[in-house]
């Protein structure tokens, strides 16, 4: 029985009874996101953490059966979420978020049974939701103009729609106690 949880990594071999904490050494002890195994290797556990918004996080194997493991080195150390094919030689797919631009970024891996390695660098791709403006340089545009043309403008508008209903029913409210 293996347990990753966002208090660490645990493995139990009396179902349950007793749990040994795998988090400490190589492995962070804290916001796993994933387990997966291959299920005809039985000894062959990966593991991903984003690392709570910290550098912590990452992508590990072992292929011993949880007596070593050894990370996968993912570009963006932030693994939201793991998936693994049941091949004979697996592939690992990863999602990764980095939280300072908002990038998200799916990652594969060929796990042939040899030493861990980084994978081939590339261009790390845009994020989708974010929206590139065609308005001049910070510094020339204008404060309301930025706003204007955010991510965030939707719920701006939302909460200053809230707003003005509020200050309406309270308008009334008073009007209704005069009349």
């Amino acid at each position: 029985l293996i347990v990753a949880t966002n208090a660490g990594f645990f493995a139990s071999n009396d179902n349950g009874a007793t749990f040994i904490a795998y988090s400490g050494h190589n492995l962070p002890s804290t916001d796993y996101t994933q387990i997966a195994f291959v299920t005809d290797h039985y000894d062959r556990l990966y593991t991903a953490s984003d690392g709570g918004g910290s550098d912590s996080g990452g992508l590990w194997y072992t292929g011993d059966a949880g007596v070593n493991f050894a990370s996968l080195s993912p570009p963006i150390l932030s693994v939201t979420a793991l998936a693994v094919s049941n091949d004979e030689v697996p592939t690992i797919y990863i999602a990764t978020f980095r939280a300072s631009d908002h990038v998200a970024a799916m990652w594969t891996y060929h796990d042939t049974g040899a030493s861990a390695r980084s994978p081939i660098p590339s261009p790390t791709p845009i994020a989708s939701g974010t929206r590139v403006s065609p308005l001049p340089k910070a510094a020339v545009t204008p404060a309301w103009v930025r706003v204007l043309w955010s991510s965030q403008t939707p719920y701006v508008a939302l909460g200053t729609v809230a707003l003005l209903v509020i200050l309406l029913a309270v308008v009334a409210h008073f009007r209704g106690r005069r009349g």
